[in-house]
């Protein structure tokens, strides 16, 4: 953290601005600061301000020897006065940001940062300390866009670009702080901070090794030192997570709480626990998670799901309406109230949760495709119980059903419009098609999917049906393959069934026998085992 600093001040004072008196005891005041005789240039600053109590020169002195002592309150009386003597002085509000920021009020320190480069904007001290002290406040973004004109300005100051690189952090903006750890690095050498940095931008570029590697260094660095790094623990243990490495992983997070006791910390040793099955202890670091930070969604997501998990709908129910109670602007709280009413077969009441979350945030392109899917599911009922249904004409009938299906496509249309997660969007739609018959259209969606590690066997599997339905079977057999050599060792007998029946269908009578007794074998149910009869 930053002091206070002390600048000597020799400055021959003019006796028509100041009286004489006053200038003669601040100068022999600093001549006592000279000699390090700080008791008595204290008393002479003293006595100037009793001779003329406007002399600003050593209200400024003695508010920064006050900081220099930590004796703050004093330092920020000295200040403020000498701020009603003279309030076109840049420095007096620099100084008393450096003081509010010491007292740990950090938004008055950045009212008064911020009046010091309204006046002097391009003040370097000043621009590092709104960037130091706006990641104190967790404002990210703001922070970096200060630190990154002071670096622009040349600034020299060591820590800059640790303190830039950890801003960007914030705002998990990978290929920045990988860049200014770099840089720190480059001028400073391996310290324990830039590598902690550089290794936490290599989690997020998904360079696992990189990260390990840079971590493990930063955390022998502060043993060295005798100190703990808290965060590289945290940030290693989001490695571990990652790379499935779940005991060492549980003890990072561990090592990490005891310092730091954030929502993340509890958040992501729940999941830990919560894929090492044990369910209870997962429940109890996400409640913590949500203590810490009430909407919290993900948490909110994990815990709901786990007593869902556990059959227990009603405190799951419970728990989202609490949080829809503490945040009621929330999105994302309607968002997961719907998918539970969903669940238990409410799905005009999860339909008009969705709404109200779509009301709330218009971007919040989850919800557009939910609903989408929710409608589809809805609709049929939904126009066999109309009280006029019977009466209905078939061009009335086949009107209404277009109006839906139109409704249904404007939903992934808004969603599709966020250019966000685009992939999740087309495979969900990609399946409304399929199952409403819209194959052509299933097709061009699930081929946007073959390069997407996350969707490449289902993708295949869904082309291979959709190609088997327009009676493409050639294109269906490429496809179901695709899908069986993605899965490896695993053995999916529905795969299997259908991959049999385009054998059937293209005459392949050796591999029809096959495929289809092997579906039969993993428990799959079909009759078509007596067309191999004629093959025994």
């Amino acid at each position: 953290m930053k002091k206070l600093l002390l600048f000597l001040l020799v400055l021959v004072f003019q006796t028509a601005i100041y009286g004489q008196k006053s200038a003669l005891l601040y100068n022999k005041g600093l001549k006592f600061l000279d000699q390090e005789k700080d008791e008595k240039a204290i008393a002479c600053f003293k006595k100037s301000i009793k001779a003329d109590q406007n002399f600003k020169p050593s209200y400024v002195i003695l508010g920064i020897l006050a900081g220099e002592k930590q004796e703050f309150l004093s330092a920020r009386s000295y200040f403020k006065r000498a701020v009603e003597i003279d309030n076109t002085d840049s420095g007096l509000y620099y100084y008393l940001g450096n003081v509010y920021s010491h007292l740990n009020r950090n938004d008055s320190a950045v009212f008064y940062y911020e009046k010091s480069l309204f006046l002097e904007p391009e003040n370097l001290l000043t621009l590092f300390e709104l960037g130091n002290v706006n990641y104190g406040l967790k404002n990210f973004a703001v922070s970096a866009a200060y630190l990154k004109k002071c670096h622009d300005l040349g600034f020299k100051k060591t820590e800059l670009n640790v303190l830039l690189a950890s801003a960007y952090a914030g705002l998990e903006d990978a290929e920045n702080t990988r860049k200014y750890a770099d840089l720190s690095i480059d001028q400073n050498g391996e310290t324990n901070d830039a590598l902690r940095l550089r290794g936490y931008s290599r989690y997020l570029l998904d360079d696992l090794d990189g990260a390990y590697f840079d971590l493990e260094k930063s955390i022998g660095l502060s043993k060295q030192k005798d100190t703990v790094d808290y965060y590289a623990m945290f940030y290693m243990g989001l490695v571990n997570l990652r790379l499935k490495q779940y005991s060492e992983a549980i003890i990072n997070f561990s090592n990490s709480e005891v310092m730091l006791k954030e929502a993340n910390v509890y958040y992501n040793r729940g999941l830990v626990k919560k894929y090492l099955t044990d369910y209870d202890g997962a429940i109890v670091d996400f409640k913590k998670a949500l203590e810490i930070k009430p909407l919290y969604a993900e948490a909110l997501d994990e815990l709901v799901r786990l007593y869902v998990f556990a059959g227990d709908e009603d405190e799951a129910f419970s728990l989202v309406e609490r949080s829809i109670q503490e945040g009621p602007y929330e999105a994302s709280n309607y968002f997961l109230r719907a998918q539970l009413l969903y669940e238990v077969d409410s799905i005009g009441a999860a339909i008009a949760s969705l709404d109200k979350a779509i009301e709330l945030d218009a971007s919040y392109l989850p919800a557009y495709t939910m609903r989408a899917l929710y409608k589809y599911d809805y609709f049929e009922d939904q126009l066999i119980d109309r009280p006029d249904y019977e009466d209905l004409t078939e061009e009335e009938e086949d009107s209404i059903i277009a109006a839906n299906q139109k409704d249904i496509e404007a939903d992934f249309d808004k969603a599709l419009s966020f250019k966000m997660d685009e992939d999740y969007i087309y495979y969900q739609r990609g399946i409304y098609y399929f199952m409403d018959g819209y194959y052509t259209k299933a097709i061009e969606d699930f081929k946007r999917l073959t390069d997407n590690p996350d969707y490449l066997t289902s993708s295949n599997y869904y082309l291979g049906r959709c190609y088997q339905e327009v009676n493409h079977h050639k294109q269906a057999i490429e496809h179901f393959q695709k899908a069986i050599e993605l899965e490896e060792e695993k053995e999916n007998a529905e795969i299997y069934y259908y991959i049999s029946i385009s054998y059937y269908k293209t005459k392949q009578q050796e591999k029809f026998c096959f495929f289809i007794r092997k579906a039969i074998a993993l428990g799959y149910e079909t009759t078509l085992e007596a067309k191999c009869a004629e093959d025994r």
